[in-house]
């Protein structure tokens, strides 16, 4: 079952990863490294 939820949740990260490098923009960065940071 663990093994499921880590390959599952890879595919929707692959998804996420397709949709977003389709916008023609540049995008901000979404690593939570960044947000922390910032938000300080």
């Amino acid at each position: 079952m663990v093994i499921h939820m880590i390959n599952h949740a890879t595919h929707h990260r692959g998804q996420v990863h397709c949709m977003l490098s389709q916008i023609p923009a540049d995008l901000p960065p979404l690593d939570l490294i960044y947000f922390l940071r910032k938000k300080d």
